[in-house]
């Protein structure tokens, strides 16, 4: 049996991030990140675009160069929390702290085993290169994977139908304004979208509760992911909807820690778990400090985004889709101000072209951070400076 030191098991954003802030932030033990993948560690968010090219988080060398020992291929079967010790494919491993980063994983869509999903390089692999002029795609969930997806599909000549069982397009965490010239969007480049209906499968597609068809040559399920808590359930960690973190990321044992998609936070009297590439780089970073001692850090803000065509949607901070919004509308795009009951800014959303809007976003991201009360008018006047207010 090796040397104990930090282990990591899962080696997507958050599990890598934290591997190479160990060494940024003094440790020289011994540092293994455990990825029941065969490939390199990869970026996600590129998998629903154009090509699906995975794209390495880090160069290959970059692990051997900081001693980082990287163990492809191999699954961690089971944690044995009071002999710190991992049962892995390849053996018996010690450890002294331990971080669980195993991400989540795409749900299930019920009575249909025809149904592909988009959430590793194998599966994009198996859909991407299908997308073609005269394949009929039909994507369940308007979530972001799957319209990034029916973007993707209809820049190669697809034709997509999305079907969405809620009343509206993105409905849990992006406007109603924004989505709205989402859904407008889609529907200008050829996407058929169905909102407020299921569909079941049938020979040939899949069948609306309305009673309408839907051919389709393939099907792919955005319908969420459900964080992987499979080994923390079983070793006795505390779970709800993820593992059960402090604001360090420290889980209810001691010595194990949690960060990225399988893990939610406790704070202000709930749990939230934040899945977006921005949150899980973020956490592994905050988590690897928290194993070598450090204090809890200030929660991070949350962001995300996502392209669709020529447009980048940016969201920072919770956005309520049921409370109004503050409008400012610039030549790039348009933003969505929210504040909370006591006139702190509370979040901000962009919908533009390109990079349009980033400075804007990093700017409202900076008043959010520091408690800033801007007046509403100031926030919808285009004239006035979000750098000055």
């Amino acid at each position: 049996m090796s040397a104990p030191g930090m282990a990591i098991i899962g080696a997507g954003e958050a599990g890598v991030r934290a591997a190479f802030a160990l060494r940024e932030q003094g440790y020289g033990g011994p540092v293994r990140l455990y990825s029941e993948e065969e490939s390199l560690p990869y970026e996600r968010p590129p998998l629903s675009k154009t090509d699906g090219a995975a794209r390495p988080i880090m160069p290959g060398e970059a692990y051997a160069g900081q001693g980082i020992e990287l163990r492809l291929g191999t699954k961690v079967e089971g944690i044995d929390l009071d002999g710190r010790a991992l049962e892995t494919s390849a053996g018996s491993e010690r450890y002294d702290r331990l971080l669980i980063a195993t991400g989540a994983e795409a749900r299930r869509l019920a009575g249909c085993p025809e149904a592909l999903y988009l959430r590793r390089d194998s599966d994009a692999a198996r859909i991407l290169p299908r997308l073609e002029p005269g394949l009929r795609l039909a994507v369940i969930g308007a979530g972001l994977i799957g319209l990034e997806l029916a973007a993707t599909a209809r820049a190669k000549g697809a034709e997509v139908t999305v079907i969405e069982t809620a009343p509206r397009i993105l409905g849990r965490a992006v406007l109603p304004e924004l989505a709205q010239l989402l859904a407008e969007r889609h529907a200008a480049e050829g996407v058929r979208l169905v909102t407020g209906q299921g569909a079941v499968p049938v020979p040939g597609g899949l069948r609306l509760e309305d009673g309408g068809m839907v051919a389709a040559d393939m099907i792919v399920a955005g319908i969420g992911a459900a964080p992987r808590t499979d080994l923390a359930e079983a070793a006795g960690l505390e779970v709800a909807d993820g593992i059960l973190v402090d604001a360090g990321h420290r889980s209810s044992a001691e010595h194990v820690f949690a960060a990225g998609d399988c893990c939610a936070i406790r704070q202000d009297g709930r749990s939230l778990r934040l899945e977006s590439w921005r949150m899980a780089r973020d956490q592994g970073e905050r988590a690897a400090a928290a194993m070598l001692g450090a204090a809890a850090m200030a929660a991070p803000l949350p962001y995300f985004w996502s392209d669709q065509y020529d447009l980048c949607l940016q969201v920072a901070g919770l956005p309520d889709p049921a409370a109004p919004s503050v409008a400012r509308t610039l030549p790039g795009g348009r933003l969505l101000f929210q504040t909370a009951p006591d006139g702190r800014l509370a979040s901000v959303s962009g919908l533009g072209t390109g990079t349009a809007l980033s400075k804007d976003i990093k700017l409202a991201e900076r008043l959010i951070l520091r408690g800033a009360r801007p007046a509403p008018e100031a926030l919808a006047d285009p004239a006035q400076s979000l750098k000055r207010l």
